[in-house]
C-alpha cells in the first residue's frame, strides 16, 4: 500500500513539472498576443489646410489674368501666400470660366503614427452645397483604390469617399482637393483636365471638413487645421521630387494652345468683400 502511495506521489510531481513547462509558454504567448493586439496597431491622424484660389482678368484683357492664393485661417486675418500673372499669346488660347466663381484648394495630410501598417484607409471629405469637387490628387507614395461621390439623401450634401490601399508605420500621405463654386450659374464644367496649374514652392476658408477617417484596424482622429503655407512646406519636405502648387479652375486652356507666360507678382494690393458673422465687410490684402 505504501509503495502505491509513493508511486502515485511521484506521478503527481512529475505531472506538475510537465504541466508547468506547458503552462508557462502558453501564458507568455497569450500576454505577447494581447500586447501586439492592443499596442502594435496603426494610429491614423488627419490634418487639413484650406486656401482660396481667386482669378481675375488684368485690365479687362481677355488673354491676361492674375491668380492669387489666399489663406483665410491665419489668426491675424486673411493673407495672400502666392500671386502669379498669366499671359496667353492669344485670347483664342483660353476661356475664362467666370461661372465657376471662387475655388478652394485643400490639403489633407493623413499620418500613421502607430506601430503597424494601416490597410484600406478610408477618408470622407465633405463638399459644400452648390459646389463641385473637380480634382482629387494623391501623393506618389500611396495607391488610391477607389474615389467616389456618395449622396446619402436629398436633405444632405454629398461627400467624397476615398480609399487608400495602405499606409505604413510612420508614413504620411497627402490628398490635394480642388473644389469650385458654380455661384448659381446653370453652366457646368465638362472636365477639369484643361485647368491651368500654377506651380509654387512658397513654402487657407474652405467648407471641406474631414467627415471620417478609418482603416481595417480601426478609426482615426482629426486634429487641428494647418496653415496652407505650412501644408505646402510639409508636402515639399515629404515629396521633394513632386511639384507643389494649385489650379486656376476659372482658366480653361485650349487643347493646342501655346504655353502661357507665368510671372510671379512682386507686389500687389487687392480689396475684397468678405462675409463675417452674417455681415459683409471690405478687406484690403497686400502681397507680400
Amino acid at each position: 500500500m505504501n509503495n502505491r502511495i509513493r508511486e502515485l506521489t511521484r506521478a503527481i510531481k512529475a505531472g506538475g513539472k510537465s504541466l508547468g513547462k506547458f503552462v508557462l509558454p502558453s501564458v507568455l504567448s497569450v500576454v505577447v498576443a494581447f500586447f501586439l493586439a492592443t499596442h502594435l496597431k496603426p494610429d491614423l491622424i488627419a490634418y487639413y489646410a484650406d486656401g482660396e484660389v481667386i482669378t481675375f482678368q488684368i485690365n479687362n484683357e481677355p488673354n491676361k489674368f492674375r491668380t492669387i492664393l489666399v489663406d483665410w485661417s491665419d489668426e491675424n486675418g486673411p493673407r495672400i501666400v502666392s500671386a502669379t500673372d498669366v499671359t496667353f499669346r492669344s485670347d483664342k488660347d483660353v476661356t475664362w470660366r467666370s461661372d465657376r466663381g471662387r475655388a478652394w484648394i485643400s490639403k489633407f495630410v493623413i499620418d500613421n503614427d502607430g506601430w503597424a501598417t494601416a490597410n484600406h484607409v478610408t477618408i470622407g471629405i465633405g463638399i459644400p452645397t452648390g459646389a463641385e469637387l473637380l480634382k482629387v490628387v494623391a501623393s506618389p507614395n500611396v495607391t488610391v483604390l477607389s474615389d467616389k461621390l456618395v449622396q446619402t439623401s436629398a436633405s444632405y450634401p454629398p461627400y467624397r469617399k476615398i480609399e487608400i490601399e495602405r499606409l505604413g508605420r510612420s508614413e504620411k500621405a497627402v490628398l490635394t482637393v480642388l473644389t469650385a463654386c458654380s455661384c448659381g450659374s446653370p453652366a457646368r464644367s465638362k472636365s477639369a483636365d484643361s485647368d491651368l496649374f500654377i506651380a509654387t514652392d512658397k513654402s487657407s476658408k474652405n467648407y471641406s471638413p474631414v467627415l471620417f477617417l478609418s482603416s481595417e484596424e480601426g478609426t482615426g482622429r482629426l486634429l487641428y487645421a494647418l496653415d496652407i503655407k505650412d501644408a505646402f512646406a510639409l508636402e515639399k519636405g515629404l515629396f521633394p521630387s513632386s511639384t507643389s502648387g494649385y489650379w486656376a479652375s476659372s482658366i480653361d486652356v485650349a487643347k493646342n494652345a501655346a504655353e502661357p507666360k507665368l510671372e510671379p507678382v512682386a507686389h500687389m494690393k487687392i480689396t475684397m468683400s468678405d462675409d463675417k458673422d452674417g455681415k459683409q465687410r471690405e478687406i484690403s490684402l497686400t502681397f507680400p
